[in-house]
């Protein structure tokens, strides 16, 4: 499965979210209407008074019908005038060159009149109209507009009054009430929004805080409990390893101070003896070990270190082993800076090469660190007889031996809880005759610059 490559959308406040989502577009949509139907009414008014010009200039015309002279025309004129109220003015112009004008005396405004002009059997008739009537009618049309986007734009802002008050801040309060009682503070008192939702909303506040103070209650209990385990296993542990312990000393004891004379059956029955003891003592401490860690007794104590320091101390510790076995034991990389509990790595690291050495004798052995990501590995790298696949999925359980090993196959499952304990992940690489490569990863430290630290071996192990 693959990510989305598509960026995270920025997180909207609830209140910005209603009003672009809910409230401003249908106020928006409502403007528009408001505007779309005013300029519409205004304009058929526009239409609808020059459309009256243009047919009481006709109806004019039509009374001159019959109409013999220019009295008669006059007469016709005045009459039709007086019938079409919002024409104020008629001009007549004759085939002849003469004029005539007839008004009823209203005063005009240039600016505001509609002027028609039509023909006729007796010349050129022209009808002015005053327009005031039709442009009072355009005017209380915008103002009625005008009224209807205020309402509009008022009925919006009680509208996100009504959000913020009836959604917003309840959910606000009760957001904070959670978070309260998320975060262990003093609780307070219930909330009463008024409304159904959020009131339920807030009795479920009330189960969790409940639940989490009885959650509390019984992980404290648990705490306690745990606290006492760890303590008994603790003394059962001790106690175990003191019982064990002095009976194979004492026997140890015993068996150095006989004298087994120059009988060869006796010396060898004896050297038998103590090489068991040696490796019963071995077991005991290993299970002890083991016993620690199982109990939760072992807590790191991680610090920046440097991984020469690791080396350094490991290559002193195991020379004596690699020089009993032949191994030719190298060391690389311990110039990086790690951090993690500087003992519980050495022991794993010391357990990690003695496993090496003992599986490639008269061999290579090569301790390695790099880094990987933000951690650093260290790889325990030998060229000995390698390990089948099906032995690699159980080489980190207890008493699980290698070929040619005479231990109790407990080292490796040691380490593997040593590694738990530090948070680290630990493997095997490894092909039958092509030798085997163990590793441990743990955190590292992103330093720039030179390391400034306080160990003194800051030189590379070799």
């Amino acid at each position: 499965m693959t990510a989305s490559l598509q960026p995270a959308r920025r997180p909207v406040r609830l209140r910005s979210r209603l009003l672009l989502s809910g409230l401003l577009p249908m106020t928006l949509v409502a403007l528009t209407m408001v505007v779309a139907f005013t300029a519409t009414y205004m304009s058929s008014l526009t239409t609808e008074a020059q459309a009256l010009a243009t047919a009481q200039a006709f109806r004019i015309g039509e009374s001159m019908v019959d109409a013999g002279n220019d009295e008669h025309l006059r007469r016709a004129l005045q009459l039709a005038l007086t019938a079409n109220p919002p024409t104020t003015l008629v001009s007549l112009r004759r085939d002849n060159g003469r004029q005539i004008v007839i008004d009823n005396g209203a005063p005009l405004a240039k600016a505001a009149t509609y002027r028609v002009t039509v023909a006729t059997p007796y010349g050129e008739l022209t009808a002015i109209s005053d327009a005031r009537p039709s442009n009072d009618r355009r005017t209380s049309a915008l103002w009625f507009g005008t009224f209807m986007t205020l309402g509009i734009l008022a009925i919006f802002a009680l509208a996100t009054c009504a959000h913020a008050s009836l959604i917003v801040r309840p959910l606000d309060t009760v957001r904070d009430r959670f978070m309260r009682v998320l975060r262990g503070r003093p609780f307070i008192e219930p909330v009463q929004t008024g409304v159904v939702e959020f009131d339920a909303l807030d009795e479920c506040i009330d189960k969790v805080a409940e639940l989490r103070a009885h959650h509390e209650d019984r992980m404290a209990e648990a705490l306690r409990l745990r606290l006492r385990d760890i303590a008994r296993q603790t003394r059962f542990v001790a106690r175990f390893g003191d019982h064990f312990r002095q009976p194979l000393q004492a026997m140890g004891l015993f068996v150095a101070g006989m004298q087994p004379g120059k009988d060869l059956h006796q010396r060898a029955a004896l050297a038998q003896i103590g090489s068991n003891l040696v490796r019963m003592t071995e077991l005991l401490d290993a299970l002890m070990e083991m016993a620690r860690f199982d109990a939760g007794i072992v807590e790191p104590l991680p610090v920046d270190l440097i991984a020469s320091d690791l080396f350094v101390r490991e290559r002193d510790t195991c020379a004596a082993e690699a020089h009993r076995l032949h191994v030719d034991l190298r060391w690389r990389g311990g110039r990086l800076p790690l951090h993690s509990d500087g003992a519980l790595l050495g022991e794993l690291l010391h357990r990690l090469v003695a496993n090496a050495m003992a599986s490639a004798p008269h061999g290579r052995v090569l301790v390695a660190a790099r880094r990987r990501g933000r951690g650093v590995r260290i790889e325990v790298r030998d060229n000995g007889v390698g390990i089948d696949f099906e032995q690699q999925e159980r080489i980190f359980e207890e008493f699980v031996r290698l070929p040619g090993h005479v231990d109790y196959g407990l080292g490796l499952t040691i380490a593997r809880r040593i590694a738990d304990v530090l948070g680290g992940q630990i493997g095997v690489r490894s092909r039958p005759g092509a030798g085997s490569t163990f590793w441990v990863e743990v955190d590292g430290v992103d330093r720039r610059g030179d390391w400034n630290a306080e160990s003194t071996s800051l030189r590379r192990a070799s």
